[in-house]
């Protein structure tokens, strides 16, 4: 587990921090972090837990966050994501939690979010999404 909340941290996060493979639980929430998301954070295998909430966060929400099978709650909110939600995010079928409320998102919400069996929370407030035909 890295938990670092609330600690004033800024700065970018360090690409290495997806060399930590052991990694269930990466909480780094009500903080001042900035720039875009490492793609590396991707690759941490047993994540259960990414928790980005309350930073700076800035760009795209990257399209290999789909690879986190493991992943049971994910928190983005109260950032400046843009751009879209990738299609990706319905191969997070063990999801229980997502809120991503609070960016900048545009776009149309995936159809692949129907693939989230698991899903028991979903909160998009906030961001600019647009709706289907």
């Amino acid at each position: 587990m890295f938990d670092s909340p609330t600690h004033d941290l800024r700065g970018t996060v360090s690409p290495n921090l997806g060399n930590l493979s052991f990694l269930v639980i990466l909480d780094l929430k009500n903080n001042s972090f900035g720039g875009q998301l490492p793609t590396e954070l991707c690759s941490l295998c047993r994540l259960k837990v990414l928790d980005f909430s309350y930073n700076e966060f800035v760009g795209g929400i990257p399209n290999a966050l789909g690879d986190l099978s493991q992943l049971q709650y994910l928190y983005l909110g109260a950032n400046n994501f843009s751009g879209f939600l990738p299609q990706s995010i319905g191969n997070l079928r063990r999801l229980k939690v997502l809120k991503i409320g609070n960016n900048k998102l545009s776009r149309l919400i995936p159809q692949t979010i129907s693939n989230m069996s698991s899903l028991e929370y979903l909160g998009l407030p906030f961001n600019y999404f647009s709706g289907g035909k």
